[in-house]
C-alpha cells in the first residue's frame, strides 16, 4: 500500500514565479545567439544560465507539499526540493490543527526546524495542517488548503491498524 497526499500552490502563483525565471532565460539565450554569431567566448556561461533558469521554471511549476504513506514509512516534504522519511514505528502523535503560515512561519515553502516546538512546515498554501511528532523529538507539519478533506483522510490512513474507526 502506498498513498500520496499532495497540495500545490495556486496555478496563477506558480505561473508568476515561473515567469520570473523565464526572463533571465530569454535574455541569456538572446545574448547567446548574438555571441555565437560573433564567435565570442562566453557561450558556455550563457548556455548554463539559460538552461538553469529553464530548470528553475519547471521546478516552480511542479513544486508541491506532500505526504507519502507506505506500510513502513511516512515521507513528508516539498517536491522537488526536500523530503524527510519517518518510520511508522517512530511516530508518537498525529494531529490536525489550523495554522497561519505567514504569522507562525513567515510564509509558504519549507519553514522552521523539525527540532523546534513549532516544527518544520511544508506548505504550498493552506491553513489546515497535519502535525506529526516522532520519537526523535522531531515535529513536521504539512499544510493543506482550507476545506480540504486531506487532513482527516491522512489521519485515518496513519492510525495503527487496530484503531481505525
Amino acid at each position: 500500500m502506498r498513498t500520496i497526499f499532495l497540495v500545490r500552490s495556486p496555478i496563477a502563483l506558480r505561473i508568476g514565479v515561473g515567469l520570473l525565471f523565464l526572463l533571465p532565460a530569454a535574455i541569456s539565450f538572446s545574448v547567446l545567439a548574438v555571441e555565437l554569431a560573433r564567435g565570442a567566448g562566453i557561450v558556455v556561461p550563457l548556455l548554463i544560465t539559460g538552461i538553469g533558469c529553464l530548470i528553475l521554471n519547471l521546478a516552480s511549476l511542479l513544486s508541491a507539499a506532500f505526504v507519502k504513506v507506505s506500510e513502513s514509512h511516512v515521507t513528508v516534504g516539498f517536491f522537488p526540493v526536500w523530503m524527510t522519511r519517518i518510520s511508522r514505528e517512530s511516530i508518537l502523535d498525529i494531529s490536525t490543527e489550523t495554522i497561519d503560515s505567514y504569522r507562525d512561519y513567515n510564509g509558504w515553502g519549507i519553514k522552521g526546524s523539525a527540532k523546534q516546538a513549532s516544527g518544520r512546515l511544508y506548505s504550498a498554501g493552506g491553513n489546515n495542517a497535519v502535525r506529526i511528532h516522532d520519537t526523535q523529538g522531531r515535529t513536521f507539519l504539512v499544510a493543506f488548503p482550507h476545506g480540504s478533506e486531506v487532513p482527516s483522510l491522512l489521519m485515518e490512513t496513519l492510525q495503527p491498524p487496530g484503531t481505525k474507526s
